[in-house]
């Protein structure tokens, strides 16, 4: 049987964060006593809902349906997701007043690397006007304009366009568009960047508490990071090269396996003495799981390793069941049994004078 490298193989080099939403605080359920207790809406610009303000003095709004004197002026309205969710209006009546709301990036974006944008937003019930756009904007340090609350005029790298074909009354969409990252990236900024004359607007038929202004709801804002292998590069080596734990994402930066090789991992933990995964090895692990489940044809031969510390027929017994715990885990994901088998060696195949490195797993695949 022709043995295949993982995931076709491809050279990665990409940070992976196990679908990892990158945005603090998305859906804006962490905040100060003011946000989560006052009847007051202002609180976005007050700093009080965590990792999430307003760039100039405009007054984005904070909502929490746990308040119970809550004064919304654009009608009912309740939160995605939780019991949060932020508003701001976009156009209205003022000569170019503007609301943004301003949130934080877990850890700098990586230049040159694809990311998913999504958030859910919609229109309030007594917004008289529905803008056809929602900009975002990302930059590496904070957008601040505390003088006037006007256009930034700033130009967004992400457009969310045609929303009036898109919102229905009062309900929430998800919106979804990629992201290139220039790099550094650590905050992103939401609103209208687009002037007075040159917002596209729709005037809405509002029979009841109608106001003059687009007004927009916001929640559940995510960023995440896209999987995307790139040429297949070969090394020689049986060896998979991580970065140390950094922000919990994991570089993969070199990866290549020739026919007839193996993928070593010895970033794979177990709590000491058992079979127990901790929860580090689980974004290794669904680095690989990803890899199979773009190639459902192939197979996966686990084998568990010790290193020569302790009784040889105890260590025999524990790589098995560490290779068992492994393969368990990829069933849970979705991996079909036949798919997978499971041998434990022990401390008989060193591979070297470390005990960390002989303290490992690895994987070897082949086609059905």
């Amino acid at each position: 049987m022709k043995h295949a490298s993982l995931i076709s193989f491809f050279l990665f080099s990409w940070n992976f964060s196990v679908a990892q939403n990158l945005i603090l605080n998305p859906g804006f359920e962490e905040h100060g006593e003011i946000a989560g207790n006052s009847p007051n809406k202002d609180n976005l610009k007050e700093n009080q809902v965590k990792s999430w303000t307003s760039p100039n003095i405009g007054s984005p709004d904070y909502f929490n349906t746990t308040t119970e004197k809550l004064i919304n002026a654009y009608g009912q309205a309740k939160s995605h997701t939780g019991n949060a969710f932020a508003g701001a209006v976009l156009y209205g009546e003022k000569k170019e007043y503007r609301e943004y709301i301003m949130g934080e990036i877990n850890i700098p974006l990586a230049s040159g690397k694809k990311y998913n944008f999504s958030m859910a937003i919609a229109l309030a019930e007594y917004a008289g006007i529905a803008t056809e756009e929602i900009g975002v904007y990302f930059s590496k340090t904070k957008v601040a304009d505390k003088k006037t609350a006007l256009n930034l005029k700033l130009k967004p790298q992400v457009r969310i366009d045609s929303l009036s074909k898109k919102m229905t009354d009062g309900n929430w969409i998800i919106v979804s568009y990629s992201y290139i990252a220039k790099g550094g990236e650590k905050y992103i900024t939401i609103g209208n960047f687009k002037t007075d004359n040159t917002t596209q607007h729709v005037d809405r038929n509002v029979t009841k508490g109608k106001l003059p202004n687009s007004y927009y709801y916001f929640d559940d804002v995510s960023l995440i990071a896209v999987f995307e292998p790139t040429k297949i590069t070969p090394i020689a080596a049986d060896k998979l090269l991580i970065s140390p734990f950094l922000e919990n994402e994991y570089t993969w930066d070199t990866l290549g396996i020739v026919d007839n090789k193996k993928l070593v991992v010895n970033k794979i933990y177990f709590e000491e003495g058992k079979s127990t995964l901790t929860a580090v090895s689980f974004l290794v692990l669904d680095v690989i799981f990803m890899g199979m489940k773009n190639q459902p044809n192939l197979k996966v031969q686990i084998n568990g390793f010790t290193d020569e510390d302790g009784d040889s027929n105890y260590n025999l017994q524990l790589s098995q069941e560490r290779a068992n715990a492994v393969a368990n885990y990829f069933k849970s994901k979705g991996t079909e049994s036949e798919n997978i088998s499971t041998n434990g060696f022990g401390n008989t195949k060193p591979i070297g004078t470390d005990k960390n490195i002989n303290r490992r797993v690895e994987f070897i695949f082949s086609d059905r």
